[in-house]
């Protein structure tokens, strides 16, 4: 029986750490903007750097909505977790 990982505990977010929002799964960013304002402004008021990263997804005849979907949200979330700058990331809608 293998040994169970190590528990990974996260640095806290410190003063001025940037917060990234993504959305990956509902993706209401469109529909409910008043939300996710909030939540900017909030972070924002308090001295936290905030990136929203959202784009609609493209709509393409090259591939299945599904496919595009997923190549889309997928990249997003991969931008986050590259982002040197991003010391915490928030999934929202």
């Amino acid at each position: 029986m293998a040994s169970p990982s190590p528990v990974i505990v996260p640095q806290s977010l410190k003063p001025g750490g940037t917060i990234a929002f993504i959305s990956p799964s509902a993706r209401l960013n469109d529909q409910l903007p008043a939300p996710l304002s909030r939540s900017v402004k909030f972070f924002e008021s308090r001295g936290f750097p905030t990136k929203v990263i959202y784009s609609p997804v493209p709509t393409t005849s090259e591939e299945p909505k599904f496919l595009a979907k997923a190549r889309h949200v997928a990249n997003e979330v991969h931008t986050a977790f590259t982002d040197d700058s991003v010391t915490c990331i928030v999934s929202a809608l």
